[in-house]
């Protein structure tokens, strides 16, 4: 089995996975779990979090945006170190989601290896909540904070909390390649010699 060299970003993330890797919940499954460990609140839409206690906000007045579907379309939280444990997430909304993971992939076998984020079955079911661009991919030399595109695409509010599994994460091997320019002429003669040929959407039935 391959090697995946990980580490956790803070001792709240490493608390949150018990202090083990990122699991596979059958010896079979395809995906491993990741967790919500922190809310970007700079990168969301339609979502709402908590707003800071009184004593929070005697000690600290910095503030940044949160767009907001209850509010005209701003809000503000007044301490900027603080942390919500949970967020809604409206209809139609989407939040960036950090993970708390970081990883380093390697090369195997002069293949290069993806990391694909995908939804979770249940939660894309009985919520419709999803990852927002269907699948994400981490690419093999990327070595920051593993992050989630979290969208509601249910009709109803949604509450995600710290600690919830919001995604699943799947290795991929894949190759590059070399492009070789020829003329559109060229390619006509020699590369569209296909049934389908340049049959484009619903070109081979419904």
């Amino acid at each position: 089995m391959q090697k995946i060299k990980f580490c956790f970003t803070s001792e709240k993330a490493k608390e949150l996975y018990n202090g083990k890797p990122p699991q596979y919940e059958t010896p079979f499954a395809s995906g491993f779990d990741l967790m919500a460990v922190e809310f970007d609140v700079s990168n969301m839409k339609d979502c709402v979090i908590p707003k800071t206690t009184l004593i929070d906000k005697i000690f600290s007045w910095n503030k940044y945006y949160i767009k907001s579907k209850t509010k005209p379309n701003r809000g503000y939280l007044e301490n900027a170190n603080y942390t919500p444990n949970d967020c809604t997430i409206y209809p139609k909304g989407r939040i960036l989601i950090k993970t708390g993971i970081r990883i380093a992939m390697p090369i195997m076998e002069n293949e290069i290896t993806e990391l694909q984020i995908r939804s979770r079955s249940g939660l894309a079911l009985k919520h419709g909540l999803r990852v927002f661009q269907g699948v994400g991919t981490i690419d093999n030399d990327y070595r920051g904070e593993l992050g989630v595109i979290f969208e509601n695409a249910g009709h109803e509010p949604y509450e995600i909390k710290i600690g919830d599994r919001i995604a699943q994460g799947i290795f991929n091997p894949l190759k590059q390649v070399d492009f070789q320019e020829i003329s559109q002429e060229e390619f006509e003669a020699t590369c569209c010699d296909t049934k389908r040929g340049s049959g484009g959407f619903g070109s081979t039935g419904k």
